[in-house]
């Protein structure tokens, strides 16, 4: 993959990006006020963060590779780069975990909290590894007594409700902006606190879908070219499937990050940390506004079918 193509690009967009989010990790975790900090024993602590961590790394990687064949494939997401770069962060964020001082703090929520305390502060990823530990509310109490438990985030279960939904939000950020815009800072971060759990399920079920797609359409191609005989195949319709669901999770994690922008200004707006409110609001909108654009191209390469 030269460094100067596309794919390359995009790649190092997002190892950029992920590389901030894990830097933004180690520095919460170096500050005790910075998380809950009411773990039952260091043992729960270190387990817990690693668990976090490892669930994390689980999503470093590039999608668009070429394989021993020479075709461009999607490669499994626990594999190569997430597992050496899982192997490289584990040991260190163990490690800060173990230090970190007992001082109460509500510095973290769950995804799907929402409560004026819970905007533009950390929200604990939630993917499987992670979920295991606050599934319930006696594992949250468990592992992080210090968080706020709810229920975990609802995914669509199919396709074309997973776009229903996906598609709905984009009418509630027009919301956000409206109680941004006329002062409501509180509102409008409760509502985004809503928003943004749903864009994520969502977003995870479509990509999900365009894998399925994009595997049995290979599959079928596969065996076109063994009954023919030969191994010619322009494979237009696998690739068409693969572009699509790149372009999609490009634009998914940019409005995402722009979401994530979004309520930390929100959160400082409402704490003073931005000043009189005319330049917060200000700053608070063009970062929304960037997501709102990330989110019409996104939308705009979502088939009603896959």
């Amino acid at each position: 993959m030269s460094p100067a193509s596309p794919y390359f690009i995009r790649w190092q967009h997002h190892h950029l990006r992920r590389i901030f989010y894990f830097g933004l990790i180690l520095v919460m975790m170096s500050m005790p006020s910075a998380l809950p900090a009411c773990f039952v024993g260091r043992t729960s602590r270190v387990e817990f963060y690693r668990q976090l961590v490892l669930s994390n790394a689980k999503h470093v990687s590039f999608r668009m590779a070429k394989g021993p064949d020479g075709d461009r494939r999607i490669y499994n997401k626990d594999q190569q780069l997430a597992t050496r770069r899982t192997f490289i962060l584990a040991p260190s964020i163990s490690i800060l975990a173990s230090m970190l001082p007992m001082y109460p703090s509500n510095a973290a929520c769950l995804p799907g909290d929402i409560r004026t305390d819970c905007i533009g502060v950390y929200k604990m990823p939630l993917d499987d590894a992670a979920l295991n530990y606050v599934e319930t509310p006696e594992q949250l109490k468990k592992f992080a007594p210090d968080l706020n438990w709810v229920p975990p985030i609802e995914y669509p279960s199919t396709y074309s409700a997973a776009v229903t939904q996906i598609k709905q939000q984009r009418e509630q950020l027009d919301t956000v902006k409206d109680l941004i815009s006329r002062g409501d800072l509180n509102q409008g971060g409760l509502v985004l606190l809503d928003v943004v759990p749903k864009i994520s399920s969502s977003g995870k079920v479509i990509m999900k879908s365009f894998d399925t797609a994009l595997n049995k359409e290979r599959n079928l191609e596969m065996k076109q070219r063994a009954k023919r005989g030969n191994q010619t195949s322009d494979g237009a319709k696998s690739t068409t499937i693969d572009m699509k669901a790149y372009r999609f999770e490009y634009a998914l994690n940019e409005v995402l990050g722009y979401l994530g922008e979004t309520d930390v200004l929100i959160g400082q707006g409402l704490r003073g940390q931005l000043g009189v409110s005319a330049p917060a609001q200000l700053q608070i909108l063009s970062s929304l506004d960037e997501a709102k654009r990330e989110f019409d191209e996104m939308l705009r390469v979502i088939p009603e079918k896959i």
